[in-house]
C-alpha cells in the first residue's frame, strides 16, 4: 500500500496527528490518503477523502476540502484553500492564501498566484499562469500557456 503508516504517527492534546519527521500538527479527516513523500505542513486541514500524492507539499495551514486531490509533486501555499472535489494536477502550484473553487482544475504545470480565486468549475490549463489577486469567475476556462495577469 502506497500510504503513510499512521500507527508511526502521534496525536498531540488536540487530537490533531503530528508528523514525528517534522514535528508538524495537522488535521485529517476520515478515509483521507497521504501517500508517503507528501508533506503536509503545521496547521493544514485535509478534509474526508482527500487525497495528497507523492511528493506534493501542502503548506502551514492550507486548507484541502472534501474529495480534492492534489497530485504528486503539486504545490499549496500557506493558508491556502482547495475547496471540495477539487483538483489540482502535478506539478502545478497553489500560492498563499489562493483560493480554488469546489469542482475547479488546475492542470499540470500551471501557477496560480498569491491571493488569485479561481470560482467554481472552473479550469486552468497546464502551464498557465494567473497573476497575483486576480479572479477567475465559475466555469471559466483558461487555456494551456496563457499568461491572466
Amino acid at each position: 500500500m502506497n500510504t503513510t503508516d499512521w500507527t508511526a504517527w502521534e496525536i498531540d492534546n488536540a487530537g490533531r496527528r503530528v508528523d514525528p519527521r517534522t514535528g508538524a500538527a495537522y488535521s485529517i479527516g476520515p478515509g483521507a490518503i497521504i501517500h508517503k513523500g507528501a508533506r503536509i505542513g503545521e496547521g493544514a486541514t485535509v478534509c474526508d477523502n482527500a487525497d495528497v500524492y507523492d511528493g506534493a507539499i501542502v503548506d502551514r495551514g492550507a486548507f484541502i476540502g472534501k474529495g480534492a486531490y492534489v497530485g504528486a509533486g503539486a504545490c499549496i501555499g500557506d493558508g491556502a484553500t482547495v475547496c471540495d472535489n477539487a483538483a489540482v494536477d502535478p506539478g502545478a502550484t497553489v500560492g498563499e492564501v489562493a483560493r480554488i473553487g469546489a469542482w475547479a482544475q488546475i492542470y499540470a504545470g500551471a501557477k496560480v498566484y498569491m491571493g488569485a480565486s479561481i470560482g467554481k468549475g472552473a479550469r486552468i490549463g497546464a502551464g498557465a499562469t494567473v497573476g497575483y489577486r486576480v479572479s477567475v469567475q465559475e466555469r471559466e476556462f483558461i487555456r494551456p500557456g496563457a499568461y491572466v495577469i
